[in-house]
């Protein structure tokens, strides 16, 4: 068996497309390519109209079968090729597209998944989305990414970094610790960071705001408009263009020196060592993603933990800009002073060691979005025996459940597809209830506390949940059977 995938993001483009819509398939893809090595030769391509039925031509004469899997969602996978093309994508609505968005035919779901004729995605809620809408035998199924095994087998050696109560990430990049800065100081040390129109910390929580105030709002608005509707669409050399110029434009009226590239950026730097103990929360996310609901954890943990110094909440950042949110989360929490609890964000890079470290450190992993087609770095904690948070909706809730989770209670809500520039409400999300995210958290840390065997059990549930959803063995299996490989 030959496939050949392709993902738009790649090993050469992920610094610049992390968080950008997308992004996340080349994970998906990474974590998939040794298991499909398995079952046949692998070829990655970077142009499919002009590679891809080559290669197909190129099997069939050595009379081998060849199928080519895109790893992008039908409006962005190539229709049209002579050889068989399965998209494999992830969906977290209860409908899909059905008409020309945009006058675009290719963003008809309906009719691009019918032309095909095959598709995976990772969810078994994804496949009763398409199938009520393309009917019961459309030939569709539930994949996930295949992150058991990777993760599952360094269990031993995460839990061990645990064994003294504390664990320190060595580089943890740029990181706002509520812990060991004042809020004056975490807001300064932010506005240093910042490479874009940072923000004045206001001396006392203002009142009306002034004409300078107003100016301010519209220009960030301004950016995170851009930034999130926009940017993508432009070519990345006329995109970094138009940053360099703009921020050019405001250092210059700030009469600061122009940033030189060549020096390390403010990113990067090494704002550690980060020491984590006690009880620790983790969510990793990406803050320019709506769906995340980031604001509803920050705030529920808050109500929760005001009164307890020794519960952390970790936001791991997933943003190419990661600093450019840190000013979100930090006013945010100004605004819920005075609490005794910790929030510590970390918006740099992690290698693997350090991220071995936070998993080790944390004692729950913590999801409130609205929607989730898998969520790899969910199921990665999971896989290494952290019980969640979370709600058991969308594709969580093929592995969230009462043994291995705090479950959070959700209700459907209107909502517009997110590609969907008329904003139309043609679908329905998850609306999670901030109360039961509270309640989640207090009941979690009381078991933690008081009640470890339960807390063992739910870990050890957490994993089991993993292996039977995205390990390897099931993943072959599957694949086995949808390809018709025998």
């Amino acid at each position: 068996m030959n496939f050949v995938v392709h993902s738009v993001t790649t090993e050469l483009t992920i610094a610049d497309r992390l968080g950008l819509p997308e992004y996340s398939y080349y994970f998906v893809l990474k974590v998939f390519r040794p298991v499909l090595e398995t079952l046949g030769r692998v070829v990655t391509v970077s142009d499919p109209w002009s590679e891809v039925d080559p290669l197909y031509d190129a099997a069939v004469a050595r009379g081998e079968r060849c199928v080519f899997l895109s790893f992008s969602p039908p409006n962005k996978t190539p229709r049209g090729l002579r050889c068989p093309t399965i998209p494999v994508f992830a969906w977290e609505f209860d409908s899909i597209p059905d008409e020309k968005l945009h006058g675009n035919p290719d963003e008809n779901w309906c009719e691009v998944l019918r032309e095909l004729g095959h598709a995976i995605t990772h969810s078994s809620f994804s496949v009763r989305v398409v199938r009520e809408r393309l009917g019961a035998d459309f030939d569709i199924v539930s994949i996930p990414a295949p992150v058991w095994d990777g993760v599952a087998c360094r269990r031993s050696e995460v839990d061990a970094l645990w064994a003294d109560g504390q664990v320190t990430l060595e580089r943890p990049g740029v990181f706002l610790d509520t812990r060991t800065r004042s809020f004056r100081e975490a807001w300064n040390f932010m506005n240093t960071v910042r490479r874009e129109f940072p923000l004045d910390l206001p001396a006392e929580v203002p009142g009306r705001p002034g004409w300078g105030d107003r100016k301010r709002s519209v220009k960030a608005h301004a950016i995170a408009c851009y930034r999130e509707a926009f940017r993508d669409l432009l070519p990345d050399m006329t995109a970094r263009a138009l940053a360099r110029a703009v921020r050019a434009t405001a250092l210059r009226r700030r009469g600061a020196p122009e940033w030189d590239a060549a020096r390390e950026s403010p990113a990067s730097r090494d704002e550690g060592p980060l020491q984590l103990s006690g009880l620790v929360y983790t969510s990793v996310f990406n803050p320019a993603d709506g769906r995340k609901n980031w604001q509803d954890a920050v705030l529920a943990f808050c109500a929760a933990f005001s009164e307890t110094e020794d519960a952390t909440l970790v936001l791991k950042l997933t943003h190419r800009d990661s600093v450019a949110f840190l000013q979100q989360v930090g006013h945010l929490l100004y605004k819920q002073r005075p609490f005794r609890c910790r929030f510590v964000v970390v918006a740099g890079y992690l290698d693997e060691p350090d991220y071995d470290r936070l998993i080790a450190a944390t004692t729950y992993a913590v999801n409130t979005s609205s929607g989730e087609g898998q969520c790899l770095p969910l199921m990665e904690y999971m896989s290494c025996g952290r019980p969640a948070v979370a709600p058991a909706h969308t594709g969580m809730a093929d592995y969230i459940h009462a043994g291995n989770a705090f479950i959070i209670d959700s209700s459907l809500e209107p909502c517009a597809w997110p590609h969907d520039m008329s904003f139309f409400f043609r679908a329905r999300r998850h609306r999670v209830h901030w109360e039961s995210i509270v309640a989640a958290f207090r009941r979690s840390a009381q078991v933690y506390r008081e009640e470890p065997a339960i807390y063992r059990r739910m870990s050890e549930a957490s994993c089991a949940a993993q292996e039977a959803t995205c390990s390897s063995a099931r993943v072959v299996r599957t694949l086995r059977s949808f390809l018709s490989l025998g």
